[in-house]
């Protein structure tokens, strides 16, 4: 009976695009495995989802649900992407209320296969509205076998192992989950703002330019962005700034969205681009040598791959203890900034900037970046490990029955 048994993993990640877009990399790690994939969200975060890879679509599937209506969450909204951070709490009693949605895709998947397939389920969240996140976070963890981690025991071994004790059940790592290379190993031209990108960067010498990008989830205030420029102009290094245009400056053009005169001052040296860039084939590039970030995870995992040492400018959830946890391995170097609020200055941000790429202070966290980079090559061993641990549970629980 074992040589029939199948597996079928259903992810419900959580509405940000970092969440989404590691379970998406997983996904198709475990579809290259031979494994049958599930992967539900709504209409438009699929949308904006990378497409399936060709080879892999009989196993990688997406499910589309209908996102509920919430008051105080604006329509059209399906992503943390779409609203602002004091909106989040509509998105998640919205995320809740797909309970019943996904009990019935459980319910229709499960009897169909029950003799021939046991049905994993990979999730953030549960039925429980008005939760705080830590709450929301030990029901799920309370509620599972084990806890699969987009990380690797070269970077974070120590902590791995302590989040087990923490949790009191496995703990594995899944490794960093890169995202694929182009195909053939370089971008196609496409005539578009893109290409102006990478036409700049082949002009540039290798390793000279700091690459200047704040995901997503990040809504950088005037201030902020005013700070930034000033920074990166202070600098006087090569900069490429991938700056998302903030909600609010929709109607304004670019020059006095980033201070008057700044960009006809840094013309010979820096680009800014207001639309949205490809991150990871930029982090590639061999002109770019640094990286000033807001310490996403994500973030963090394609400039790792690269080798690249990273200014840290961390702005909310998680980016502080990712940035310390950088500083900590020898790996970063982070902006000051005022503790009292958190501001910083464009001053502070140069002198950054100017350590981690070129000062003679900052050679042993480049070096320590380079070095970082050939240790992560793992990825195929842990997912192999990960898809042993889950045969492994499917063969011992002969008795499959729907979760």
């Amino acid at each position: 009976m074992e040589s029939h048994l199948q597996l079928h993993v259903v992810m419900l990640p959580w509405f940000a695009f970092g969440h989404m877009i590691s379970f998406f990399l997983l996904s198709v790690a475990l579809a290259k495995a031979g494994i049958r994939v599930s992967f539900i969200s709504t209409r438009k975060n699929i949308q904006r989802l990378p497409r399936v890879p060709s080879n892999l679509e009989h196993l990688l599937k997406f499910v589309e649900f209908q996102l509920p209506v919430v008051d105080g969450l604006p329509e059209g909204a399906e992503a943390t992407i779409d609203i602002a951070m004091d909106q989040i709490q509509y998105l998640k009693v919205s995320y809740d209320r797909l309970s019943e949605q996904f009990k019935n895709f459980i319910s229709n998947e499960a009897p169909q296969n029950a003799r021939s397939e046991r049905i994993f389920v990979g999730a953030f969240g549960q039925n429980a509205s008005g939760f705080t996140d830590a709450e929301r976070l030990a029901l799920v963890v309370g509620g599972c076998e084990a806890v699969a981690v987009r990380s690797c025991r070269e970077l974070e071994g120590k902590y791995l192992d302590l989040l087990e004790k923490v949790y009191r059940k496995p703990v594995i790592p899944i490794g960093l989950l890169p995202p694929a290379p182009p195909p053939h190993g370089k971008r196609e031209n496409t005539g578009g703002d893109e290409d102006k990108i990478f036409k700049w960067l082949d002009g540039q010498k290798v390793k000279s330019v700091m690459f200047a990008a704040f995901g997503s989830e990040v809504k950088l205030s005037k201030d902020q962005v005013h700070e930034i420029a000033h920074g990166l102009e202070l600098s006087k290094l090569p900069f490429l700034w991938t700056l998302r245009k903030p909600t609010w400056a929709l109607n304004d053009d670019d020059e006095s969205i980033l201070s008057p005169g700044f960009l006809s001052r840094t013309a010979s040296v820096g680009m800014v681009h207001m639309v949205w860039a490809p991150q990871w084939e930029i982090l590639t590039h061999p002109s770019i040598g640094g990286f000033l970030c807001h310490c996403g995870w994500g973030s963090i995992v394609e400039n790792l791959q690269h080798g690249h040492v990273f200014v840290v400018l961390p702005l909310i959830l998680d980016q502080g203890l990712n940035a310390r946890f950088l500083v900590e391995k020898g790996l970063a170097i982070e902006v000051e900034r005022n503790l009292s609020d958190g501001s910083f200055k464009g001053e502070d941000v140069a002198k950054a900037l100017r350590k981690g790429m070129v000062e003679k202070e900052g050679e042993s966290i480049r070096v320590r970046a380079n070095e970082m980079k050939s240790m992560l090559v793992k990825d195929d061993y842990y997912i192999d490990a990960f898809v042993g641990y889950l045969k492994k549970d499917l063969v011992v629980k002969k008795d499959i029955s729907p979760p």
